[in-house]
């Protein structure tokens, strides 16, 4: 619902990822795809806080999981979508993220 909101009724592909990007992601459902750390791989949860460098992600069993972007990359989905968010590319607080310049090559659509 979030997501809906913010991109409206009918967005087009390259304004969803800029998007995506920029908006805040507290209260999103995310997955950690890859990370340097193995035992972050998987997690899925809604993201409680989001600082510069972190992602707090509270799991199906209640359980908070902090996760460094900067060495992970994460899965968003929005309308049976998934898009791949690599951290490293928003190591930024949200309120810095919506105002960064970002490229086409930071979020990449998987379907």
């Amino acid at each position: 619902q979030y997501f809906a909101d913010i991109l409206g009724p009918n967005p087009k592909e390259d304004h969803i990822c800029a998007k995506i990007l920029k908006a805040d992601l507290n209260g999103a459902l995310v997955c950690v795809e890859k990370s340097i750390c193995e035992s972050n791989v998987g997690i899925k949860g809604i993201i409680l806080q989001e600082t510069r460098k972190t992602v707090r992600i509270i799991t199906k069993e209640n359980k908070l999981k902090i996760v460094l972007k900067q060495t992970s990359v994460f899965l968003i989905e929005y309308k049976d979508q998934l898009f791949r968010i690599y951290g490293e590319n928003f190591t930024y607080t949200p309120s810095e993220r919506s105002r960064h310049r970002f490229k086409n090559r930071d979020i990449i659509k998987l379907l």
